[in-house]
Parts: C-alpha cells; sequence; structure tokens
C-alpha cells in the first residue's frame, strides 16, 4: 500500500460506515494535497456531469464525522431517492449519491452550535452494474473543494470505499437511510451491520517495532482483520480511531490497525495511573503512526 498523502496536525480527534456513539474531539490527521495538473474525473464521473445537484437533487440525510469534524448532507437523485424509501433497497441503474462534507466552526453568537462554514470535499456513488461490476455496481469518486482530485492512488482509493460500503449489503452497499422530516414523514428504522469486524490477537513480536514500543505491558495486540485493513489508505487510519476504541473499552485490551510497518492506528487502555473523573470511564491512548512519523497522541477519557 503506498500512501501519497501529506498531513497536518491539530489539537483536536474518528468511519463512515462504522458509526459509534463515542464522544471526543474532532480531529483529522491527514489533509490530502490536490493532484497537480487539475485531474476532475474518477472512474469516469465528474462533477460536472451532474452540475446544480445540490439544488434539484432530494436532500436525503446529513451525517456528522467525528474525525474531520464534518457535516456531511447526502443528495439523492430521482432514482435512487424512490429507491431508498425501501428497508432492503435495490437501487437501479442511474441511481446517484452525492455528498458534501462541510467544514464546522463555532458560531460566535451561539458557542454551544456549529455552523457548517464551506464545503471541503465532494464524493460520489454511481449505480452502473456493467461498468462497476468489480465493485458490486457502484462508481466512487471523491473531490476536493475545487472539484479537483486529491493527491492519492484512485485504485486503492476505490477498493478502499469498495471495502467499507460491503458491510451493509442488505442495504445494496448504501449506508445513507432517509431522514425523516415532518409530521409522518417516512421513518428508517436502523439494522445491525450484517458483517461483523474480525480482530485477531498478535504477539508483540509480530507487530511493528514503533508499535510494540507503545504497548506498555501488553504483549498481545486485538488487530483488525479482513478487507477492511487490505484495501486501507490513508484515510482508513482516522476513520478506524473510534471502532478501535470501542473494541479496547469493550476487551479492556489494546486495539490496532496495522496497515503495514509504517502506518497503523493503535489504542491502548492505560494500566494505574490517575483514573478518571467519571469512575465509569477508561483512560485511552490513541496513536496514529504515518509513514514511522507519530502523527497523533491523545490521552482520552471514554
Amino acid at each position: 500500500m503506498t500512501f501519497k498523502t501529506r498531513f497536518k496536525v491539530k489539537l483536536k480527534v474518528v468511519f463512515a460506515g462504522l458509526v459509534l456513539a463515542i464522544a471526543f474531539p474532532a480531529q483529522s490527521y491527514f489533509e490530502p494535497a490536490p493532484v497537480a495538473g487539475r485531474i476532475r474525473t474518477m472512474n469516469g464521473i465528474s462533477m460536472a456531469q451532474y452540475p446544480d445537484f445540490e439544488k434539484t437533487w432530494h436532500l436525503v440525510t446529513v451525517r456528522y464525522r467525528q474525525d474531520s469534524g464534518e457535516l456531511r448532507f447526502t443528495y439523492a437523485n430521482d432514482l435512487a431517492f424512490k429507491a431508498m424509501k425501501d428497508l432492503s433497497p435495490k437501487y437501479p441503474e442511474g441511481a446517484v449519491f452525492a455528498k458534501i462534507g462541510m467544514i464546522t466552526e463555532d458560531d460566535p453568537a451561539f458557542t454551544s452550535s456549529k455552523v457548517p462554514s464551506g464545503a471541503k470535499r465532494y464524493q460520489f456513488m454511481v449505480r452502473d452494474q456493467k461498468k462497476y461490476k468489480s465493485t458490486e455496481g457502484w462508481g466512487y469518486a471523491l473531490f476536493d473543494a475545487d472539484g479537483n482530485l486529491f493527491d492519492e492512488d484512485a485504485k486503492a482509493k476505490t477498493q478502499a470505499c469498495a471495502a467499507c460500503h460491503r458491510l451493509v449489503p442488505e442495504r445494496d452497499y448504501v449506508f445513507s437511510r432517509l431522514m425523516a422530516l415532518g409530521v409522518g414523514a417516512f421513518q428508517s428504522k436502523e439494522t445491525a451491520l450484517a458483517k461483523t469486524l474480525e480482530f485477531k490477537s498478535q504477539p508483540r513480536a509480530k507487530v511493528p517495532k514503533t508499535l510494540a514500543a507503545l504497548l506498555g505491558k501488553y504483549d498481545l495486540v486485538s488487530a483488525l482483520t479482513g478487507e477492511i485493513q487490505r484495501q486501507a489508505f490513508s484515510g482508513t487510519l482516522d476513520e478506524i480511531v473510534p471502532t478501535l476504541i470501542q473494541r479496547s473499552i469493550q476487551m479492556q485490551s489494546q486495539a490496532a490497525l496495522i496497515v503495514n510497518e509504517k502506518n497503523f492506528s493503535l489504542v491502548v487502555p492505560v494500566l494505574g495511573g490517575e483514573p478518571c473523573q467519571n469512575k465509569k470511564q477508561t483512560r485511552l491512548l490513541v496513536h496514529v503512526n504515518f509513514n514511522d512519523k507519530a502523527v497523533r497522541h491523545a490521552e482520552l477519557c471514554q
């Protein structure tokens, strides 16, 4: 796996497909750079194909991404909108979803609120069973605020998207559910993931030395396995953190996503030391490593 993205660090900190009710500060570890030369097409999809979608399509749901601090507004064209009213949808050819990732910041007049303050990225899912046969009939595209590609391998990014969406085959590989607005509006009922993530214990001697040095007294690592791990790219290191936190709290052990020797995310419960103010919480250390550089160390109570 090759990572070409640059990163930036902020003092804020989680998997679009693995939404967890865990509250902790928003943090984007990596900020992808635009591709030189203004490339505007990914998998045959460009923003120019869907002008003014935010004005003419249906706004179907809004999600908050904890890892990047983004509000994500999802729109569906008529074909997608009609199909998604079914709790077990079958999306027809030509169904398209578009998503706008909006940066959020505090409202200076009402500081307990966060408000959208500009687009950060755009994403598309296009239904074409023949063209996108290898990714369950869905084409994926991701663009920056100017409609250009990010500086990462498009094929690797496509496979990472598909691996995530394969967690919800019962929704025809679409995470979005139609939100209820107004009296008597359609109300979707969330269902558990048909597929569960699998973890495997790895001994200290089998993990990267950089990770092993962060384990403290632990001799085993609960490491995420399967397609998500095999198809991971830089953004996955961000997105997986809340899943690792949940695993660590449930098992009272360390949990990790190990992409390769240089790239991993790790959550370690603190043994001993000062307890959290809420005695029911667990003190955790969060580490994200990018190309042998400790991008993030955070101490949290969850």
